[in-house]
């Protein structure tokens, strides 16, 4: 499902959000998150160390215009809080629809994806010339400073890297967006120049691409996938192969 406002106005968002989820086995158990578009863009040129200067080349890409955080729901106290916190702040209040509170690697995919609509949104606002820039293009100076970024991620971070550009080319193809669906599978693999060949990315981009809700699946289970074989938790690789190998049978 897509975004749902219920403080604020789809045509016009504010760039800064409370988005809540309810628990699939409870829907009074509300989690939540915070989403925002910063209205000045980030120069990493000004962040990044002396030695990689000369990589950068006086680029002043976007990376940084918009985040969610925490990267995926946290539980609170309930619907009130988050509209007396939404009512203070003058925040728009979103709602991103259920979550399975056990499984945060599917969650942070969800608040990704949902990062993704609200920038859409906001991108199309009367806001746009406070923000995000609708010119940028992805260029070649672009990708290389993402690839030194990447080279200097942890893995846990690229881990999560990983999660929110899957949810972006996942929103992009089910938006129908062409460009922006090419410019998360640059980066995607990119990325992956700095990953195990065992996390078998390529697939994970295929089930992202195939959409559906068998392909949305299948791309939660091989990030799943990748998060055990980061913590060498290798029986529950197996478990998560074969959920995989019976989702390609129902495929068939």
């Amino acid at each position: 499902m897509g975004l749902t406002f219920e403080k604020g106005d789809s045509n016009s968002p504010k760039g800064h959000a409370l988005i809540y989820f309810t628990n699939n086995t409870d829907p009074e158990d509300i989690w939540a998150t915070y989403l925002v578009l910063l209205p000045i863009q980030v120069d990493l040129g000004k962040y990044v160390p002396p030695f990689l200067m000369n990589q950068l080349e006086d680029s002043a890409p976007n990376d940084l215009s918009a985040f969610a955080f925490p990267p995926a729901p946290e539980q609170v106290d309930g619907l009130s809080q988050i509209i007396e916190l939404a009512n203070m702040r003058n925040d728009d209040i979103l709602f991103g629809g259920e979550i399975n509170i056990n499984d945060a690697s599917a969650n942070m995919m969800k608040v990704n994806t949902s990062l993704e609509e609200y920038i859409d949104l906001y991108s199309k606002s009367s806001y746009d010339s406070l923000a995000l820039d609708p010119d940028l293009e992805i260029s070649g100076n672009h990708l290389e400073v993402k690839n030194v970024m990447y080279s200097m991620l942890s893995e846990p971070d690229k881990l999560n890297e990983l999660t929110k550009l899957i949810g972006k080319l996942t929103y992009a193809n089910e938006s129908i967006e062409p460009t922006l669906a090419k410019e998360a599978e640059e980066e995607i693999y990119l990325l992956a120049n700095h990953m195990p060949v065992h996390n078998n990315i390529s697939s994970i981009v295929k089930a992202a691409k195939d959409g559906g809700s068998l392909g949305s699946a299948k791309a939660e289970l091989l990030l799943k996938r990748c998060y055990h074989l980061a913590q060498e938790n290798y029986s529950e690789v197996g478990k998560v192969e074969q959920d995989i190998k019976e989702l390609d049978t129902q495929n068939n």
